[in-house]
């Protein structure tokens, strides 16, 4: 009989969870034209340098964004990462935590804001164990805690998932067919997104052609590569809206930029919201034009 205490992941108390909730929230009320996101207020407010749940969050992006070629240089990272972890202020780090939570609970519905898919889940939860087992005092069951570090040592090593060996058998698959076959695929798919997406503007299909064809790398370029582009748009926007409290929440979205191309990979929501900053420069565009 196992008598070794089990950790349960909490999704409440995991800051990298909380911290990727809120910006998919701030994305989505971008997207839905809300200018006054609480969910943007609660991640400036919080989540500033220096303070203990920016610190915890620090560790666990360099756990799930870090990459490492060999499972030596892996583990050293995680022991030194949990090292890291108990020098921060539990109390303090708590008391925020149970803030943040607070304050969602109050401004969204928390079923389902704590629903949404979180795409590291599974390594943030890991990571979570970790923390939880270094600090106790008591034994945690030691085939729960292998698990975890073997995922996140896979994961910095950039080993192979399923998911992306079924993907790579599904692109093998297509480029054994004719090159007729692979025409009319390409066209037929083309045709099908133009349709789907008859509504979006020029910039959004670009964006999403990117999306779809290119890879992490080349996306993350590009997406740098408009961030200027929409910073001056919006920039010189500005001074055309009439509403101060309005003026001041965009000062905020330009500032919010700089966190599309934080991290390793591009998310989807790091998409969505780029697709929000869009809209939100054409509506503003019509807003002056109609002025005039």
């Amino acid at each position: 009989m196992n008598n070794m205490r089990r950790i349960k992941h909490s999704k409440l108390k995991n800051t990298a969870i909380l911290y990727e909730l809120l910006m998919r929230q701030v994305s989505a009320d971008v997207v839905s034209g809300n200018m006054d996101s609480k969910a943007l207020t609660i991640v400036r407010e919080h989540f500033v340098n220096g303070t203990e749940v920016q610190k915890e969050l620090e560790l666990y992006q360099l756990l799930v964004n870090h990459k490492f070629n060999t499972e030596s240089k892996a583990n050293n990272l995680v022991e030194a990462v949990l090292t890291a972890r108990t020098r921060l202020n539990s109390s303090k780090l708590r008391k925020s935590k149970y803030a943040i939570i607070k304050e969602i609970s109050q401004s969204y519905n928390t079923e389902s804001f704590f629903s949404s898919n979180i795409p590291n889940y599974v390594q943030y939860a890991s990571v979570y164990k970790l923390f939880e087992d270094k600090l106790s005092g008591e034994p945690s069951d030691p085939v729960d805690i292998s698990k975890c570090r073997h995922t996140l040592v896979e994961h910095i090593c950039g080993k192979s998932t399923a998911r992306m060996e079924a993907k790579t058998k599904v692109l093998a698959e297509f480029e054994r067919q004719p090159e007729d076959i692979r025409l009319l695929t390409t066209k037929l798919l083309v045709d099908k997104f133009n349709q789907k997406y008859n509504d979006l503007s020029l910039k959004q299909k670009s964006l999403l052609r990117e999306f779809i064809n290119n890879t992490q790398n080349s996306l993350k370029k590009y997406i740098e590569s408009e961030i200027p582009t929409i910073r001056k748009a919006l920039t010189d926007l500005t001074p055309t809206v009439t509403d101060k409290v309005v003026k001041i929440k965009l000062t905020e979205v330009i500032k919010q930029l700089e966190h599309l191309t934080k991290g390793r990979d591009v998310k989807d929501e790091n998409v969505a919201a780029l697709l929000g900053y869009y809209s939100l420069i054409d509506e503003l565009r019509r807003l002056s034009h109609g002025k005039k």
